[in-house]
Formats: structure tokens, C-alpha cells, sequence
């Protein structure tokens, strides 16, 4: 793998497709309706976006895909399949040494995941 793919590789890794819960209005006045299908994408690092994703809309009225960033905290009650773990989970994470990711992923507490999602004791700024 060339040095270029491999730092592609970390900006662009996507987790599974989704679907909005609730519908998004952007302060630039864009609007996704709930029920669109999305894909959530993590930036893999500590200093690009350890608390920041993008999400891509694939269902915009003229079949482009509309994207826009948001903070990993506004996804359990934006995207599907992403929850925020308890107060006494995240407790149990940091005496056990390791947490999870927004993905499922087990990792360090301050740790990514291959697919490039922070714990979420980073995406909270616990860490």
C-alpha cells in the first residue's frame, strides 16, 4: 500500500450505511428528512476530528449526495444504530482500561478503531 492510499485510508473510512431518526435543518438552510439513507464517516485521529463525523446524505431530491459534519455526541439521537453509553458504563470503562466506539468497536480509552471512530470516552471529551 502506497504512503498516499494509506493516509487516504485514515480520513475516509466509513462505518454502515444508516437512516436519520428525526429530520436535520442546517443553519445554511439545507434540510434531510428523516428516514434518509446516510453513511457515517470518522476521521481516525486525535487532531482531525476525534470528536467531529461527517455525514452523507443519499437521499437529496436531485440523487447527489449532500454531506455535512456534526459532532459524534448529536448521533444517537441523529443517526440510527449509534447509543450513548451510561454514566455507569462509561465508569466502568476507564477502571477496566479499555471503551467502546461508537461503532462497537472495543479499544483504548483514548484509542480509534480500524474503521476510524474515537472511543467514546474521546468523542465525549472525557479524555
Amino acid at each position: 500500500m502506497s504512503f498516499i492510499s494509506r493516509i487516504t485510508k485514515a480520513y475516509s473510512i466509513t462505518a454502515a450505511a444508516r437512516y436519520l431518526k428525526r429530520d436535520v435543518k442546517l443553519k445554511d438552510g439545507r434540510t434531510f428528512s428523516k428516514g434518509s439513507n446516510v453513511v457515517v464517516k470518522f476521521f481516525g485521529n486525535k487532531d482531525n476530528g476525534h470528536k467531529i463525523c461527517e455525514i452523507t446524505v443519499r437521499d437529496s431530491m436531485d440523487m447527489s449526495y449532500e454531506t455535512y459534519k456534526t459532532a459524534i455526541v448529536n448521533l444517537p439521537t441523529t443517526v440510527s444504530g449509534f447509543a450513548l453509553p451510561s454514566i455507569m458504563t462509561r465508569q466502568k470503562w476507564v477502571s477496566d482500561g479499555y471503551a467502546k466506539t461508537p461503532t462497537g468497536k472495543k479499544v483504548e480509552p483514548d484509542g480509534f478503531a480500524d474503521d476510524g471512530s474515537p472511543s467514546w470516552l474521546l468523542a465525549l471529551g472525557y479524555i
